[in-house]
């Protein structure tokens, strides 16, 4: 479930592990296999390897760390293949486990078995990046060149240890050889990027994603890069692309990249500025611009603007997607039957759609038809059983208008339960621990939350938080300081209805 595309706020994702239930059914049947050789035969080491590698797949680390170990037992002297493959694989689970000295010891012993394997120094090398030894990963890297003399993988490494020492012109020295290796490979500009991310230039950082971006690579990694960089700094992030668009003769593509990175990092006026110059392009006249617009524009709190963008969307490209935008536009604009009909149209394209279901359940709310508000969530609840949303508004319904208050409880102890430290899923925490009674330990959640540097998205859901418990004076203060840092939701900030989860009780202040 995105919850941006039901609260209109950037999502961030829900944590979970890997468990045996999640297991699909034919890893399942490898992993019963190898476990009904070893009945046979528990000193098998290559079988105790595989199923090792099987489960660090699955990161199930524990499970790996105890066959790995057993097969490194079992194994005989003379078999160094698989010796070597097995402390290397032993190397990789320390390093997930965040064991980086045992990670270490444990490549160091394959490096024995072989001085000259690449993969092991290319391993080495990155642990000691981790234990923050620069000379010695210097070192490491450096000794892979004797392998492969152009080696950017050696390059990068060793870019990133005198990062590590403090010599950040030779670090850049290293980065530019790293990219006359291979000057058209974007995964360099990519990697580069990430160096001067390290270094905390952004705008540096900013310029070598987009030149990865503009490569033409099938891969979105400096598209996320871009996102990353722009919801912390999004002026260096616009800037790069400005100066690309000065020297471009094609501002389609740019102007769209730009369009899309402010949407995403919740930078609208940004956004619609860049959609409306792509809109008087022609050829820049598409269903996804015209979506894209819609969407800046419902943030903005012009509905009117957002329903005909939206509206000129469908006709050219009948979507799902596009469907569910018109529905939460609706809702903006006080049309909950209309809403209701486009999550309905939605779900015909879709069945099952979880963002369309909680749509349908919120257009239900609004016409007071709560038993089917309900059972859109019911059916939410079963696809999407991490997502706090969907049983929050569940709880809100049983409480307020259905008289079940124990399903109410039920379902904000499912959601407080929860293990993340991230908004917006810390505010749901805390607030159906509120609601359930333990004012003290929400106030703990929020509060340890925001103990650094929250984000102007953090602030703004402290400030539900506190509105939706009372404490309008703390509310206002961090809804301000969201709007201070930038926050430009202006329907969430001034027009959001969804039950419980809104800045309503500040709207007189």
């Amino acid at each position: 479930m995105r919850l941006r595309h039901i609260l209109y706020i950037p999502a961030l994702a829900l944590a979970f592990t890997i468990n045996a239930q999640q297991i699909n059914p034919i890893t399942k049947a490898v992993l019963d296999g190898y476990t009904q050789t070893l009945k046979e035969n528990p000193k098998d080491f290559e079988t105790l390897y595989q199923r090792a590698a099987q489960y660090y797949s699955l990161s199930m680390y524990d499970n790996a760390l105890a066959d790995v170990v057993r097969a490194i037992d079992c194994t005989p002297t003379k078999e160094k293949d698989y010796l070597m493959r097995e402390f290397a694989l032993l190397a990789d689970i320390d390093i997930e486990l965040k064991e980086y000295s045992k990670a270490l010891s444990a490549v160091d012993k394959a490096l024995d078995l072989n001085p000259d394997s690449y993969p092991d120094l290319y391993r080495k090398g990155n642990i000691l990046l981790h234990l923050k030894d620069g000379e010695a990963a210097y070192r490491t890297f450096y000794s892979m060149q004797r392998l492969k003399s152009r080696s950017q993988e050696a390059y990068f490494g060793m870019a990133k240890a005198r990062l590590l020492t403090g010599q950040k012109g030779e670090a850049e020295a290293l980065m530019k050889e790293a990219l006359n290796a291979d000057p058209t490979n974007p995964v360099s500009f990519c990697r580069i990027g990430d160096l001067y991310r390290e270094m905390g230039d952004n705008r540096q950082a900013a310029a070598n994603y987009l030149s990865a971006f503009a490569l033409g690579s099938s891969s979105d990694r400096p598209l996320q890069s871009m996102i990353r960089i722009a919801a912390d700094d999004f002026q260096s992030m616009a800037d790069a692309i400005e100066y690309a668009l000065s020297r471009s003769d094609n501002q389609i593509p740019l102007l769209f990249l730009k369009g899309n990175i402010a949407n995403h990092t919740g930078n609208y006026p940004q956004a619609y500025e860049a959609f409306s110059s792509l809109l008087k392009i022609p050829a820049g006249q598409a269903p996804t611009v015209y979506a894209a617009m819609a969407e800046a524009c419902l943030a903005l709190d012009k509905t009117d603007e957002a329903n005909a963008n939206i509206s000129t969307a469908l006709e050219k490209e009948n979507s799902v997607e596009s469907l569910i935008l018109r529905s939460r536009i609706s809702r903006a604009a006080g049309h909950p039957a209309d809403a209701l009909l486009s999550a309905t149209k939605a779900l015909e394209g879709d069945p099952g759609n979880a963002e369309a279901l909680v749509q349908t359940a919120l257009a239900n709310i609004d016409l007071k038809n709560y038993p089917d508000a309900l059972k859109a969530l019911n059916e939410t609840v079963l696809s999407d059983p991490e997502n706090p949303l969907p049983l929050m508004l569940r709880a809100h319904i049983n409480d307020q208008w259905l008289g079940n208050p124990k399903a109410a409880v039920a379902d904000r102890n499912r959601v407080s339960s929860f293990p993340t430290e991230k908004f917006p899923e810390t505010a749901f925490k805390a607030l159906a621990k509120a609601r359930n009674g333990k004012r003290i330990d929400a106030d703990e959640i929020i509060g340890n939350a925001l103990k650094n540097s929250p984000s102007k998205d953090d602030c703004y859901w402290a400030a539900v938080y506190y509105a939706q418990t009372g404490n309008l004076e703390e509310a206002k203060q961090w809804r301000d300081r969201a709007v201070s840092l930038g926050f430009s939701n202006l329907y969430l900030l001034n027009s959001n209805t969804t039950p419980g989860l809104n800045l309503k009780p500040l709207s007189h202040l």
